[in-house]
């Protein structure tokens, strides 16, 4: 009986434990849901003035808030200046039609949002399933919030969010940033962003207005899509900063398609006349802008009366950004164009201590003759005018890494500049990131290389697995047909469908043909137009290069029997020979 009893009371504890560690959701990670229909302002009492501090705990009173500063007309300083709302729990808004808080600039919201998860100070929420659709209304300023009017959000994570909206001032948490200064900190979002005609779009903030909007800890990952024209300034971070903004230890992992105007990393627009600094900030996401010159961190920069300065310090370009510019060594630059009007004051660009994964220069292109200051690396200004801008890009351009120098461990004597013990974080054989983003950022590109990318040549020769994903990358975005890739052998089996998609990694597979060889040939790779490939085989009926020259002979030690296949592609490929082994594409003839 008493090994009866032990053994009941073993089994007792052992489904206890198993119980308390198996839970699938804690309290922690448990969502209230709104049910799209109940706005909650019980827990706002309006004749109590002397309240500073809310804490909403139900997505229901999220709504509410909405809804009180939607109902009264209150244009600045905005509803609950100089108040704190603490949001204290993961709220789930289900997909409804949220009402965005503060829908225009006379109902606007004017204090602090801050999550602060079981009541821990710094402690972020999650607000997920946030759906915003303006489209058939004249609604503009969207976002979490609308127009802000002072105060800012910290402390919150969007997850799940879409956001569609045709007119002005879209952003995932804000339209409008506008009458005092805010503060953006610790925001991450991964929002799915269509816009049609809106004028500002940016991942966390469309329009940011006022002097010193501070953004901090702010990481995009999601989508941006515009394909209106008349769309004008869209940013991974702010359409536009209109005033002096800082952005610090920023991240951009995110993806920005856009048909329109000034497109950029981080920013579309900086406007004449002001500063704007960027400090221990990174893109590391995909820009392709159809119309206009694009940058990975600014759109377009505009002159004016007043100096317009731009400060780049410990930042990191590990991504990609095509830009209608002809020129493809300019289209990965980190400004794509500097505007304004001829004469007038000066533009002020500093990098100190920035890198790229390549030879990306400082800007893609200058509309007008107006002098530079430019800050090089030892801390000394140079002028140069617009004459000279390859000077320019040349005497600022950052510092390239190789990736294979910056990956895993070799990344903190690499970048000697980044602070990894606080700011960033090494990742196990990948480029390292922002700290604030490496829970978010996507490793499936985190090695890539783009040293072999050089505007100046038509041919690129492809050799390392890392560099194989650097053309995975930038092959999502830019058409390579006008240019001959030189891929080693033992790449093929890395050309996969997950990698390239797969009509592209088809196109790349499909037309290979194996030829059986029994002459004996060196490792030197057949030029694609004067020679073909050694075969005693019939000609395959896919179509294969015409013209042909006989290879040059080597001493016969060092020949190598090998085989060769042949490739016809939509764009010109050839996978280098190695160990006596050739595939060899060519463009097919329309």
């Amino acid at each position: 009986m008493k090994k009866l009893v032990s053994l009941a009371i073993t089994l007792m504890l052992i489904l206890a434990a198993f119980t308390t560690f198996s839970s699938p959701v804690s309290a922690e990670e448990a969502f209230d849901k709104w049910d799209g229909t109940t706005y909650d302002t019980s827990w706002y009492d309006p004749s109590n003035t002397t309240k500073t501090e809310y804490t909403l705990t139900k997505a229901s009173q999220l709504a509410g808030l909405a809804d009180i500063c939607n109902a009264t007309a209150n244009k600045t300083p905005g509803h609950f200046s100089g108040c704190t709302i603490y949001i204290a729990a993961n709220l789930d808004l289900g997909g409804y039609k949220w009402p965005v808080i503060g829908n225009d600039n006379n109902h606007s919201f004017g204090g602090r949002l801050v999550g602060r998860l079981g009541g821990a100070d710094g402690k972020s929420v999650i607000i997920k399933n946030m759906n915003i659709d303006t489209n058939g209304t004249s609604q503009k300023n969207v976002g979490l919030v609308g127009t802000q009017a002072g105060g800012g959000i910290e402390n919150i994570t969007l997850l799940g969010a879409t956001i569609s909206c045709p007119n002005n001032t879209t952003g995932s948490f804000v339209g409008y940033s506008k009458f005092s200064q805010c503060t953006y900190k610790n925001l991450i979002s991964d929002a799915d962003i269509i816009c049609g005609g809106a004028k500002w779009v940016g991942g966390i903030v469309a329009y940011s207005n006022y002097d010193e909007n501070i953004f901090e800890n702010c990481v995009f990952t999601g989508k941006i899509t515009c394909d209106s024209e008349a769309t004008i300034w869209v940013g991974g971070i702010c359409g536009n900063t209109e005033r002096i903004t800082h952005f610090k230890n920023c991240y951009v992992g995110g993806q920005i398609n856009a048909a329109c105007v000034q497109v950029g990393g981080f920013v579309g627009f900086v406007t004449a006349g002001v500063t704007v600094t960027f400090t221990d900030c990174q893109f590391d996401g995909v820009v392709n802008c159809t119309n206009k010159p694009a940058g990975s961190f600014v759109g377009d920069v505009g002159f004016g009366a007043k100096e317009t300065t731009l400060t780049f310090t410990n930042c990191f370009n590990s991504g990609v950004t095509i830009n209608a510019y002809p020129y493809l060594q300019y289209q990965f630059s980190w400004i794509g164009t500097l505007s304004g009007a001829d004469g007038g004051q000066a533009m002020v660009i500093g990098l100190q201590n920035c890198y790229s994964l390549a030879s990306f220069p400082v800007a893609a292109k200058c509309d007008m003759n107006r002098l530079y200051k430019v800050t090089t690396y030892d801390g000394t200004v140079k002028e140069v005018n617009s004459t000279q801008l390859n000077d320019l890009a040349s005497i600022s351009m950052p510092k390239v890494v190789e990736t294979g120098k910056c990956l895993g461990s070799n990344a903190e004597s690499a970048l000697l500049a980044f602070d990894f013990k606080n700011t960033w974080a090494i990742r196990d054989a990948k480029y390292p990131v922002l700290a604030c983003a490496v829970d978010y950022a996507s490793g499936e590109f985190g090695s890539a290389d783009y040293t072999w990318l050089d505007g100046t040549k038509d041919t690129f020769n492809i050799e390392t697995e890392e560099q194989l994903l650097g053309l995975a990358r930038l092959s999502k975005i830019y058409d390579f047909s006008s240019v001959t890739l030189k891929i080693d052998s033992l790449l093929k089996d890395q050309i996969t469908k997950e990698l390239f998609g797969e009509e592209l990694a088809n196109k790349l597979k499909s037309g290979i043909t194996a030829v059986e060889t029994t002459a004996e040939e060196t490792t030197k790779a057949p030029d694609p137009v004067t020679e073909a490939p050694k075969t005693e085989a019939p000609a395959p009926e896919t179509e294969t290069p015409t013209e042909t020259s006989a290879q040059t002979e080597k001493p016969a030690e060092e020949k190598k029997s090998g085989c060769s296949s042949v490739i016809t592609a939509e764009f010109i490929v050839i996978l280098v020979a190695d160990l006596g082994c050739a595939w060899i594409a060519s463009k097919k003839q329309k």
